[in-house]
C-alpha cells in the first residue's frame, strides 16, 4: 500500500470534480432552506412527536455524495446486467496494488460526506432552537457521530458496489428482502414504542453519550474493514472482461 498514491488519486478525483463539488454545496443550501422551513417553526414538543425533515435530507445528502459524481467516477453498465465503475476497473490495468484503489475509493467517500456533513449539521444546530433544547452541544456531538455512522454504512456499501454488482441480484435483495424487512420493523417499532424514532435517538444520546459514541466509533470501523475485505475479494474473484 502507497500512501502517495493514495493521496494523488484522491486529489485527481477531487480535482476532476470541482463542479460537483460547487453542485453539492449548492444542493446543501437548497436543505438548510428546507431543513428550516420545515423544522424551524416547530417547537420542542412538536419536534420529539413529528419526524424532522431533516432526518430524510442527511440520507439524501449522503445518496446524492454517489449520484452526482462526474460519470467516469459512477457505476456504469459493463454488460447487460453487470455493473461497475470503469474508473477503478481501468486503474487495476495499472502496477498498483488493489489495497491501494480500495482505500483510495473509501478515503475520497469520507473526504466528500465529512465536510458537508459537518456544515449541515452545524447550520441546523445554529439555526433550529428547539434542537438546542433537547441536545446539550456535547450530546448533540454524539447525535452527529450517529449519523456520520448511518452515513458511512451507505457509503462503504456502495464502495462494494462499485468494483461490480450484478442489478438484477441487487434488485432482487432490495425488493424481496431490504424493502420487507424495513416495512417489518416500522410496523414492529411502532406496535412496541409510542414515541417517535427522533424522540428514541435524542433520549440515547442525552442518557448514554459514551456507550453510543464508542459504539458508532466501532461501527464505522467495522464497517470500514467489511467494506475493505469484501471489496476485495470481490476484485480478486470478478472477471471484468465477461
Amino acid at each position: 500500500m502507497s500512501l502517495a498514491t493514495i493521496r494523488h488519486l484522491v486529489v485527481l478525483e477531487i480535482k476532476q470534480s470541482k463542479w460537483t463539488m460547487l453542485l453539492l454545496t449548492a444542493i446543501l443550501f437548497g436543505l438548510f432552506a428546507l431543513s428550516i422551513s420545515a423544522s424551524g417553526h416547530l417547537t420542542t414538543d412538536q419536534l420529539l412527536t413529528d419526524s424532522p425533515a431533516f432526518f430524510t435530507f442527511i440520507i439524501l445528502l449522503t445518496v446524492l455524495i454517489i449520484t452526482v459524481r462526474p460519470t467516469v467516477f459512477r457505476n456504469r453498465n459493463i454488460s447487460f446486467n453487470f455493473q461497475a465503475c470503469k474508473h477503478l476497473i481501468h486503474l487495476q490495468q495499472l502496477p498498483i496494488k488493489k489495497s491501494t484503489i480500495i482505500l483510495y475509493r473509501l478515503i475520497t467517500n469520507y473526504m466528500l460526506l465529512i465536510p458537508l456533513l459537518i456544515v449541515y449539521l452545524i447550520t441546523l444546530y445554529i439555526v433550529i432552537s428547539p434542537l438546542q433544547e433537547l441536545l446539550p452541544l456535547g450530546n448533540y456531538l454524539v447525535f452527529s457521530i450517529l449519523w456520520l455512522t448511518i452515513c458511512s454504512i451507505v457509503l462503504n456499501i456502495q464502495v462494494i458496489t462499485d468494483f461490480g454488482t450484478n442489478i438484477l441480484f441487487s434488485y432482487i435483495y432490495l425488493i424481496f428482502i431490504f424493502f420487507p424487512i424495513v416495512i417489518v420493523g416500522i410496523i414492529l417499532f411502532y406496535m412496541f414504542f409510542d414515541q417517535s424514532l427522533f424522540s428514541i435517538i435524542v433520549h440515547i444520546c442525552n442518557n448514554y453519550p459514551v456507550i453510543t459514541s464508542i459504539t458508532s466509533l466501532l461501527v464505522i470501523g467495522v464497517s470500514i474493514l467489511i467494506s475493505y475485505h469484501w471489496s476485495l475479494k470481490r476484485i480478486r474473484k470478478m472477471d471484468y472482461l465477461l
